[in-house]
C-alpha cells in the first residue's frame, strides 16, 4: 500500500485546551466517541493525536479504548519535543505518558525544544490524514490554525457543532451566558426557531438569532456547506443562523 493509499484510512484530531474548549468534559468526550466510531465505520484505521492537553489526549484514550475490541486500530501519538509536557500538571503528565506507552507509534519532530517544532507537528499531522476531527470555538490560535491548515490540504474537516453568529464576515462564537440561555429556553427543543423573545435580555450586537433544534437523543447530523471565502467544502452543523 502507498503513502497515498494509507492517508486516506487516516484521521486526525484538533482541539483547544480544557480551559478554552467551552465545553464539559463529558460533552467532549461523548461527540469525540461518536466521531471516532463514524470514522472507523468510514474505513479509517489509524488516528493520529498531536498530544496535546485536552482534546488531543481524550480522543487518543478513546481510541485505545475502542482498541482493545478491535485490533485492527492504530494510534500515533505525535509530539513536538520529548518534553513538551514537562510543565504540566501531574494528571496530565500521568495521561500523556500512558498514551505515549500505549500508542502504536510515536513520532517526535525534534529531539530537543525548538520554536518551530509546534507548527512541524501540525504540519507532519494534516499531511499525513485525510480527515480532521475537531473541537474548535472559532477563536484564533494554533486550534484555528490547525482547521484552516487541514481544509487548505483538503481534508475532510468535522467540526463539533458550536452555535455561530453570521456577522457578514466571517462567523463567530456565540458568548456563552447566551449559549447558557438557549440551552435553557423552554424552546429548545420545540420545532419552531428560537426567537430572541423566547431568552433573557441579552446584548447580540442587534442580531436576529434564529435556532434550529436538535432531537435530544441525537448527536446533530452534520451538514455539507462551502467555505464562502475560500470556496473549500467542510462539514459543519451550524446550530444558528442569523
Amino acid at each position: 500500500m502507498t503513502e497515498q493509499e494509507k492517508r486516506l484510512h487516516r484521521c486526525c484530531f484538533a482541539g483547544h485546551r480544557p480551559e478554552g474548549i467551552l465545553l464539559s468534559e463529558t460533552t467532549a468526550k461523548d461527540w469525540l466517541r461518536y466521531q471516532i466510531q463514524q470514522a472507523i465505520a468510514a474505513n479509517y484505521t489509524t488516528f493520529i493525536t498531536g498530544m496535546g492537553m485536552g482534546v488531543d489526549i481524550w480522543a487518543a484514550q478513546i481510541v485505545i479504548e475502542l482498541r482493545a475490541a478491535n485490533p485492527s486500530i492504530h494510534l500515533i501519538a505525535v509530539e513536538p519535543y520529548p518534553s513538551f509536557a514537562a510543565k504540566w500538571s501531574e494528571e496530565w503528565r500521568s495521561a500523556y505518558q500512558e498514551v505515549i506507552s500505549k500508542a502504536d507509534l510515536v513520532k517526535c519532530i525534534s529531539q530537543r525544544y525548538a520554536p518551530d517544532a509546534i507548527n512541524n507537528r501540525l504540519y507532519w499531522i494534516v499531511d499525513h490524514s485525510s480527515r480532521l476531527i475537531a473541537i474548535y470555538n472559532g477563536t484564533k490560535g494554533y486550534t484555528g490554525a490547525f482547521v484552516d491548515y487541514a481544509q487548505t490540504q483538503g481534508l475532510e474537516t468535522i467540526l463539533y457543532p458550536f452555535p455561530r453568529l453570521n456577522t457578514g464576515t466571517s462567523p463567530r462564537p456565540y458568548p456563552l451566558n447566551l449559549i447558557d440561555a438557549i440551552m435553557e429556553s423552554p424552546a429548545y427543543l420545540s420545532s419552531r426557531p428560537i426567537e430572541l423573545s423566547d431568552l433573557p435580555t441579552i446584548s447580540t450586537g442587534g442580531f436576529q438569532l434564529r435556532f434550529q433544534p436538535f432531537p435530544a437523543t441525537m448527536i446533530p447530523a452534520r451538514s455539507s456547506c462551502h467555505d464562502t471565502e475560500t470556496g473549500r467544502r467542510c462539514r459543519k452543523s451550524p446550530l444558528l443562523s442569523a
